[in-house]
């Protein structure tokens, strides 16, 4: 635990405790990774990655208001703190951690008669102290109960991205049309086909409520959780991502019982596709027309839902990422 209080000197309201216990983090990583040559110019590679994070920093009050005996009848915070002649006390430590453990899975085709595919999964899990305070810095909830902020956070258990490059087999040298030569090879030649998709499962959500703790400090409070919460695929709507019966707001004064990331939010399907047509003008410079499309078949990626009780909009989706966009474009390749 941190230098006690009584060990300190303070003389004003809302001073920043540096405790000697604030030290570097220390970080261990460890992987494993089996590769295979599958066919001639085609790779699998499946691997374990996983890292952990120790004396991390964390905020927390180091002058905490007790709870009230009797929430119903709240008495002043400061009358609450172990040292009444001072408010809130940033406290500065190096007590929280965080960890990642994910498989991974690569497959590789080399570039080949025009082709090239790189395709990877990751399947992980990414947990830590996620401690918000709305303002300018991270609060942990309760020193003594650091597990109350531990959860996944910036976690998608789900991600895919495959990238792809073809060059069409048509025009001069190539396995159809070969002979091409003049306006014919220039209108069948030179097409190159090039790509990005990803497909990612929903990030975790964390719920917060309006309702005070009561405590005089920064850390922010959540809903008590009465049900699951989480709802299949086929109940979930855009009015209606998640069971908003499943939570209710504390008591004034106390901590809501939401854990960390116990939701999930809407995933992603996003393709981005470009044509290329490369037209030769000497032996070493090539004009290059693009045509390149963002989100290319309009797919509706919608935005998370409102996590905070106090919201109208709660466990609505208000919003969703950029529509299909397509841009064109001349370049000249030396």
């Amino acid at each position: 635990m941190p230098t006690p209080l009584d060990q300190l000197d303070y003389t004003q309201v809302g001073v920043n405790y540096q405790s000697p216990d604030k030290v570097l983090p220390e970080t261990y990583e460890w992987n494993l990774g089996i590769q295979h040559e599958l066919l001639p110019n085609l790779l699998l590679e499946v691997g374990y990655a996983g890292n952990r994070v120790v004396r991390l920093p964390n905020r927390w009050d180091a002058n905490p208001a007790r709870q009230d005996t009797d929430l119903l009848h709240p008495t002043s915070v400061q009358s609450r703190r172990p040292y009444q002649n001072v408010g809130f006390v940033s406290g500065n430590t190096s007590n929280a951690w965080s960890n990642y453990n994910a498989m991974n899975v690569r497959v590789e085709r080399r570039y080949s008669k025009g082709l090239t595919i790189l395709g990877s999964y990751t399947w992980s899990k990414a947990m830590a102290l996620y401690a918000r305070d709305g303002l300018c810095c991270f609060t942990i909830m309760d020193i003594n109960n650091l597990r109350m902020n531990y959860g996944p956070g910036n976690d998608y258990t789900h991600n895919a991205v495959i990238s792809y490059l073809y060059e069409l087999p048509f025009g001069s040298g190539k396995a159809f049309l070969g002979g091409a030569h003049g306006v014919t090879n220039l209108l069948i030649g030179g097409w190159q086909f090039n790509g990005i998709t990803t497909f990612r499962s929903g990030a975790a959500l964390s719920l917060t409520s309006p309702v005070s703790n009561n405590r005089g400090n920064r850390a922010s409070n959540r809903p008590d959780r009465i049900g699951n919460g989480n709802l299949s695929a086929g109940q979930r709507t855009v009015e209606h991502w998640f069971d908003t019966a499943a939570f209710r707001d504390p008591l004034p004064g106390a901590y809501g019982n939401s854990g960390e990331g116990i939701l999930r939010g809407p995933g992603l399907t996003n393709w981005d596709v470009s044509i290329f047509k490369n037209v030769p003008l000497r032996e070493r410079s090539i004009l290059q027309f693009r045509s390149e499309m963002f989100n290319a078949f309009n797919y509706v990626n919608l935005n998370n839902p409102s996590t905070n009780t106090g919201d109208a909009r709660f466990g609505r989706i208000s919003g969703a990422a950029a529509a299909r966009q397509i841009q064109i474009g001349i370049k000249l390749v030396f």
